[in-house]
């Protein structure tokens, strides 16, 4: 997802990756990938632009069997769940976005 701000030039380059998470423990690289963006975007060093990657779960939290962490930290790694409905699961994306 590619979101430009044509007042100001900035770019929003989002790596959204819709799956099922359920057997997926929090080593797996997938649940890396938030961090992995920043240091790309580091490197870039381009004040107008902003990396993000996001998994939106289609298993809901309470059915995760690898993941002993609250739902709130899987959602600071930018795992959100979109049992939770669109207006939920969209506005929390969009919020990390543009933060």
């Amino acid at each position: 997802l590619w979101l430009v701000d044509d007042e100001t030039g900035e770019q929003y380059l989002n790596f959204i990756d819709p799956k099922g998470i359920r057997q997926m423990n929090l080593t797996d690289p997938k649940l890396g990938l938030y961090k992995e963006v920043k240091v790309l975007q580091n490197k870039l060093a381009d004040p107008k632009l902003t990396l993000n990657a996001f998994i939106l779960s289609g298993t809901p939290f309470d059915s995760l069997i690898n993941v002993t962490c609250k739902k709130s930290d899987l959602e600071d790694r930018h795992v959100l769940f979109m049992n939770e409905g669109g207006s939920v699961y969209l506005s929390k994306m969009f919020s990390k976005i543009t933060r």
